[in-house]
């Protein structure tokens, strides 16, 4: 059975005390004006969810939604009235006469909660006629954090930027942990009514979850509901997200990925960074924040990174970070022929277990196997779900050792090649790491490792024109006898 999580507005109330709600009810029009007003602070500042079970206000809640249940529900002549509010129509719609259940997500403030109890009174109340079950709980008088209940996003209201942006947070809190309650191939998403700041955001969640998105545009008009008009399907589309920024700083989010207990401080997190500007480009993202000077996944991160890994993990998905990784890929293969290697080939499959080589440049006798990534890609395998993609792997196990074995066989003189390309040297943590994993006295191809530094055009992740010849771009090799950079002249 499908779930409908939908978002909850004031609707039901404000559409009763609009001249077109006056105008239908006719005679037996009760004014809830003052009760109304009375449920905020003043026309900018709301009250919070948690003041719905304050006395000061209960002869106001009660007060509308008694009036609302006998005046509002029905039509004069009993049947149910299917415009009371966008909720009820949407849904209706969405459902077109079928069985489902709802989940009603309202904002942190004392109307929405108020007009989400009176949309699942409207469905008990006709139950037996439309087979929907609408699921809500009021929060606590102690709603501190948003694990305590997830019908009310905590913080989500208009009054100020910085609940807007807690609020968000929690909002995708919500969504992730509502989208596994109910199985994500049986969750539909209703942004038909509620706070209108958000439908971006929502909408971008649907997308990266792959859930469909419904919207009723002429709420108005309804009848008969289940014949599909007016309501908007939004499925998820053929598009896929660029993820460069998890790409380049791979290793800093190993510090803070789901599953990870020990969380990293801000400075330490910093450090595994391709760029220091990014961590406030990650916060402005949603995608990290701070919690008792720890650096966390925000909801909306972990969706995101967990995406990542799996497209990663299981080359699935094409975005920019692949792109440019090919093109670097082609520029260094390009660079060798330049460098008098006449056999250039890119892709090259090794072994039985078929094993991927970047580039293999071939020189007379002399050979390079080549791996090709960002500064950032891992070295060492710990912490990673699939180690395969560590450069450790493909030294010990994977596509260096193979192709070690290959062209020694074919009596080629191999130098294994890692190149990785950075706009700004290579950080230090990064360099201890690959001397480390050079000096193993275990590793198999410690002998023939080389290691260069491709210094590409600022630009190059947009830009193809240029090549590494010293002025656009540069390639260096580190020296490790002496653990310094030179420039390459020849090879």
């Amino acid at each position: 059975m499908k779930t409908i999580v939908t978002t909850v507005g004031t609707s039901i109330i404000t559409n009763y005390l609009s001249p077109e709600g006056k105008r239908q009810v006719g005679n037996k029009y009760v004014p809830i004006d003052a009760q109304w007003k009375g449920l905020s602070i003043d026309k900018n500042t709301d009250l919070e969810a948690v003041e719905i079970h304050n006395p000061r206000y209960r002869n106001s809640v009660e007060g509308i939604r008694k009036v609302l249940k006998h005046r509002w529900f029905a039509k004069a002549d009993g049947t149910p009235n299917v415009l009371a509010s966008a909720e009820i129509s949407s849904i209706l719609k969405i459902a077109g006469g079928r069985p489902c259940s709802v989940h009603l997500l309202a904002t942190d403030t004392l109307q929405s909660v108020l007009a989400a109890t009176l949309i699942r009174d409207w469905f008990e109340q006709f139950k037996d006629q439309y087979k929907i079950e609408v699921l809500f709980q009021l929060p606590s008088t102690e709603f501190n954090k948003q694990d305590d209940n997830d019908f009310v996003v905590k913080d989500l209201k208009v009054s100020a930027q910085s609940d807007y942006n807690k609020g968000v947070l929690n909002l995708f809190f919500c969504l992730n942990k509502i989208k596994e309650l109910y199985q994500e191939e049986n969750v539909l998403l209703n942004i038909t009514a509620g706070y209108k700041a958000i439908i971006p955001l929502v909408s971008l969640w649907a997308q990266i979850s792959r859930i469909p998105v419904y919207y009723l545009y002429n709420e108005n008009v309804l009848e008969p509901i289940d014949n599909g008009k007016d309501i908007i399907e939004i499925s998820p589309m053929p598009l896929n997200f660029d993820y460069w920024i998890f790409t380049e700083n791979y290793l800093a989010f190993l510090l803070v990925k789901p599953d990870r207990k020990k969380l990293p401080s801000k400075e330490d997190f910093c450090k595994k960074l391709a760029r220091k500007e990014d961590y406030e480009l990650l916060k402005k993202f949603f995608i990290i924040h701070e919690d008792n000077e720890q650096v966390k996944l925000t909801s909306l991160g972990e969706l995101l990174y967990k995406t990542f890994e799996k497209n990663w993990e299981e080359d699935q998905g094409f975005d920019v970070s692949h792109m440019v990784g090919k093109v670097m890929e082609y520029k260094v293969g390009e660079w060798f022929s330049k460098m008098g290697f006449e056999n250039v080939k890119y892709g090259v499959i090794v072994g039985s277990q078929n094993y991927d080589l970047d580039v293999v440049a071939i020189r007379n006798f002399e050979c390079f196997v080549v791996e090709v990534k960002p500064e950032g890609a891992p070295i060492f395998a710990e912490g990673m779900n699939k180690p395969q993609k560590s450069l450790e792997y493909k030294c010990y196990t994977g596509g260096f050792k193979t192709a070690l074995e290959k062209y020694e066989n074919e009596k080629h003189e191999v130098n294994i090649c890692f190149v990785s390309y950075s706009v700004d040297k290579p950080r230090e943590f990064i360099k201890e790491s690959v001397i480390k994993l050079k000096s193993q006295s275990d590793n198999p191809v410690k002998e023939y490792f080389r290691w260069f530094w491709v210094k590409p055009p600022n630009n190059f992740r947009g830009n193809v024109n240029w090549e590494i010849d010293g002025k656009k771009a540069t390639a260096f090799e580190f020296d490790f006898e002496v653990k310094r950079w030179k420039k390459i002249e020849k090879l």
